[in-house]
Parts: structure tokens; sequence; C-alpha cells
């Protein structure tokens, strides 16, 4: 059987979720049908180096491309691109949806549901608490970023409980520290966190501070999950990186054997609570 060449366009890899994810298109691309070229921009964290790749490989001899943008805009430019000659999927999508709407050739498929997520993890963390809800944001301008904290705003006021104003951050774990140290004074009753790596910034910053607070996050990374274990991180929730990559690989395949495009999400969201 001829395998057919597509590209994969990352950002950052020092997120263990992006690791196990890559190891899993490595696993799952020749048992559908794919080899992959992966392509990283030289700055994991720039978007205009993300788009400025992506326009580089526009006219490679590919037969499509999988994308996951660095923001909801930054690769509008190379999409709108009249040298594309394959199709483009968008994971996740992490494509603001309206910008995006009527490319030729553009495929969003539905990941997860972001949303679901920070809502799913909110209600863990929130327990017996009487609020308020701090948010920890990764970039304002990630779609998946924003939906997660919409979910975890509405699963609060749901409850009838304040909520504070989000500190928006970098998905780092630094940048968790940096944004619970802003919180602690404003004594939030319990933080969800966009993600794990802030996750794990922000309970260390407890830590040091003598604060014990309820924190939750996103991507079930492996040192989220050993937190969770240990009691340090109370709840993450997010994706198992096989089923992931296996529905994505599948679905790319339907589209180019029938041109269908799957309704729904790809993968199920996985709570995780200690």
């Amino acid at each position: 059987m001829e395998l057919r060449k597509i590209a994969i366009l990352f950002c950052d890899q020092d997120n263990p979720f992006w690791l196990e994810t890559i190891r899993m298109y490595r696993e799952f691309l020749p048992v559908h049908g794919f080899y992959g070229d992966f392509l990283f921009p030289e700055d994991p964290r720039d978007g205009l180096c993300q788009a400025e790749l992506m326009e580089r490989h526009l006219t490679a001899d590919y037969d499509g491309m999988i994308i996951n943008p660095l923001t909801a805009e930054n690769l509008l430019p190379p999409l709108e691109s009249s040298s594309r000659k394959f199709p483009v999927f968008d994971v996740g999508p992490k494509c603001d949806q309206e910008m995006v709407a009527g490319i030729s050739g553009y495929i969003p498929l539905q990941a997860a549901d972001f949303e679901e997520q920070g809502r799913m993890c909110t209600e863990a963390i929130l327990g017996n608490c009487d609020g308020p809800l701090g948010c920890i944001g990764g970039p304002i301008d990630t779609r998946q970023s924003r939906m997660r904290i919409e979910g975890a705003v509405k699963a609060a006021r749901q409850r009838s409980l304040t909520v504070l104003d989000v500190e928006w951050s970098d998905f780092t774990r630094e940048g968790g520290r940096r944004a619970m140290k802003k919180l602690i004074p404003l004594k939030p009753g319990a933080i969800f966190c966009a993600n794990d790596l802030m996750a794990l910034g922000a309970i260390e910053t407890a830590a040091e501070k003598g604060v014990e607070i309820p924190v939750g996050g996103v991507d079930l990374i492996p040192e989220a999950l050993s937190a969770i274990e240990e009691g340090a991180l109370t709840a993450s929730v997010g994706l198992d990186p096989a089923e992931l990559v296996d529905e994505i690989l599948k679905s790319i395949g339907l589209f180019m054997r029938d041109k269908l495009v799957p309704t729904g999400t790809l993968a199920n969201n996985i709570l995780k609570t200690r």
C-alpha cells in the first residue's frame, strides 16, 4: 500500500502532552496509511514564526496538513493562500471559526470540547467551596484557553459563586507561579488553570505561601497525575493522546476517501481527581 504524505505543524514541544501526542502520531501514522513530516517553528511561542513555517511548506508535495495554531488568528494568512493544493485539518479546532468560514480546503476537526474541560474540572475543585473562584488562563488569544475559562466561569456562576478577574498567563509552569502570586492576596476559594503546567506552578506558589486551596488543570500530564495521587493537585481533565490521534487520522482518511467530515468530538474528556 502506498502511504500518503501528511505534514503536522506543531508549536510547543515543552509540554508533556504534546510530547506524548507526537509519539502517538509516530505510532499511528503507518497504521492509517500515512507517513508524516513533523514541522516545528524555530520559536515555539511566536505565532508569526509558525505562520511563516506553514507558508514555506504550502507548495510541498503533501496530501494534507494537520495544524495546531498558536493563536486563533496567526495562521489565517497562509490558510487564505491560493498556493495551497491540499486540505488543511485544524485540530481543536483552534482557529477563530468565524474568520475561517468559507476558506476552501480548511477542515475543522472537533478534537474535544474545551468548554466542557473547564466546566468538568471546576465542578470537581469547587466541592464545598463558597468562592470566589480564581482562574489562570493561557494566552488570551488562544481559543482553547478562552473556552476552558468560559467553562470554568459558567460552572462557578451556576452555583452563584463570585469569579475573580482572570489572570492571563502563558501555559508555562512559571506563568502559573506568577499568576498565583497575584491571586493569593484576593483569597480565592479554588483555582482553575487552563493547563496542567500552570496548575503545577500554582500549587508550588500556594505551598510556599502556606496556603491550602483546591487547584485543577487540563491535560492529564504524568506529573499532574502524580500530584493528584500525592494530594497536592485536586483535579485534571484531558484526553487520551492515543485515542485522540487515532481518531484524527481516521477522520482524515475518511475525508480523503469520501469527502466526509465527522460530527461531534473525536475524543472524550477524562476527569481525574484525588
